[in-house]
């Protein structure tokens, strides 16, 4: 063994320090941020963590009027010139009762009741009662305080047991109440538009999705997600059987239109579907489907599935050869007869990008392909996909404080009468029409932080 010498002690760097100190200070700001909003005194600080259904916080008199057709038990509290809180809260016997908490000038004494700072009033005894009881406290609840975390306290917002909203169940609802870890929600509106949240699905979702292309024509629909694949298995498996037959029933007679008889979606469009990608799609005046695709994909996955793509579109469309000529007897004969030369597949080269065009040489249908390295664009609208191929101006996604993994665009008439057609489900039409912004076009985004799935809609006008 070598000789041992004594060696002067390590000193820590002042860098070191300086980062260790840091770092303590945000864990201590954080400790504080989170004592604080467990302790703030709100509404929720008194009311009954398991009685509760409905908590209305900062309700403006205009928001109350424009909830009162789908919470009717609002018009029995009595009106208020200010923002007030109120809770919806369900009795031993099943029925419902109402609790309103206001710091304005008190009610008379004989309808109120003091709780910290607040001013009560209770539509019964009853109610009452649950308020004064000792027992766990809303503010106590973990899912309230994951769903109200980050979120800004003079924000008006809604926190509801989402069985509320769907007092007969239909299976739809079922399903999504079972899939979701609490039927505890939050709705809040800023000054844009509408954030909903819900404790998360099980499963991550993660990544970034694009923006949304600004095309022209407007699309009907345009959708952004940084892998379909990713959110596709978890919701649609909370789906219930008969509600995705009609999906399949929708989506097959559409896709073997668009793309012909031989293309399946689980194995041919899947894999173009992985990485992150947007599809907008329109109807033209004669009603029509026009669509565009654009994503990422590895060149072999997209050269082996464009290309099958374009055999199973040239396979559906069969060009016939109507030849006209007159017998000898005079009478005048017609042969029509298939002809494969009628279908037209070109490939050409425009800058970095390789494009295919399969269509009939007569006009109609037709469906164009662009590659370039791993980029690739799919759609059968030449003008769509001539901006695709430029430098088209993007917009971007909706967001409340995360990535959204998850997004689109859509008009708002046509968004909400697709649901209303193929899901006639009391939940899902209470949260699409009750809580919906405004306007003709719908933004809407979804990210998911700390096991918190957040939904934000902004309602916007065109000019």
């Amino acid at each position: 063994m070598g000789k041992m010498t004594d060696s002067p002690p390590r000193r820590l760097s002042p860098v070191f320090l300086w980062g260790l100190a840091a770092v303590l200070a945000v864990i201590s700001i954080g400790s504080l941020l989170l004592f604080f909003l467990r302790t703030a005194e709100g509404s929720w600080s008194y009311l009954p963590e398991k009685e509760t259904v409905a908590l209305f916080h900062t309700l403006s008199p205009e928001r109350r009027t424009a909830l009162e057709q789908s919470f009717p038990i609002l018009r029995a509290v009595p009106p208020s010139q200010a923002p007030i809180d109120i809770a919806i809260l369900i009795l031993p016997d099943g029925t419902l009762g109402w609790a309103s908490f206001r710091k304005e000038a008190p009610l008379p004494a004989s309808d109120r009741d003091k709780e910290g700072s607040f001013t009560v009033a209770a539509s019964s005894q009853p109610v009452r009662s649950l308020i004064k009881h000792d027992a766990g406290r809303l503010g106590g609840n973990r899912h309230f305080l994951a769903l109200t975390t980050r979120l800004d306290p003079t924000l008006s917002f809604v926190a509801l047991d989402l069985r509320l909203l769907a007092p007969i169940p239909t299976t739809l609802d079922r399903a999504l109440l079972d899939s979701l870890p609490s039927p505890l929600a939050l709705a809040a509106w800023d000054g844009s538009g509408t954030i909903l949240r819900f404790a998360g699905p099980a499963g991550k979702f993660g990544g970034a999705a694009p923006d949304l292309p600004s095309l022209s024509p407007t699309p009907i629909v345009s959708i952004a997600s940084a892998d379909a694949l990713m959110w596709n298995n978890p919701i649609v498996s909370a789906i219930p059987a008969e509600q995705r037959t009609i999906l399949q029933g929708l989506l097959s007679p559409q896709l073997a239109t668009l793309l012909g008889q031989d293309i399946s979606l689980p194995y041919d469009l899947a894999p173009l579907l992985a990485a992150p990608m947007t599809v907008s799609w329109t109807r033209t005046a004669s009603g029509a489907l026009h669509f565009l695709v654009q994503g990422n994909a590895p060149a072999s996955v997209l050269r082996d599935k464009l290309d099958m793509i374009h055999r199973s579109f040239r396979s559906g469309l069969p060009s016939f050869d109507i030849a006209h000529r007159t017998l000898t007897n005079g009478f005048a004969a017609t042969t029509i007869g298939e002809d494969a030369s009628g279908v037209a597949d070109e490939t050409r080269t425009e800058g970095a990008w390789t494009v295919r065009k399969t269509a009939r040489q007569e006009g109609g249908a037709s469906l164009i392909s662009a590659v370039a390295g791993e980029r690739f664009v799919l759609g059968n609208d030449d003008a769509w996909i001539a901006q695709a191929l430029g430098t088209p101006a993007a917009s971007p996604l909706p967001r409340f404080t995360a990535t959204p993994f998850f997004g689109g665009a859509t008009d708002r008439d046509a968004f909400l009468g697709f649901f209303r057609d193929l899901l006639p489900s009391s939940l899902v039409q209470n949260i699409l029409f009750a809580l919906g912004p405004a306007g003709d076009r719908l933004l809407w985004s979804a990210e998911q932080t700390h096991g918190v799935l957040t939904i934000t809609l902004q309602g916007k006008t065109t000019p």
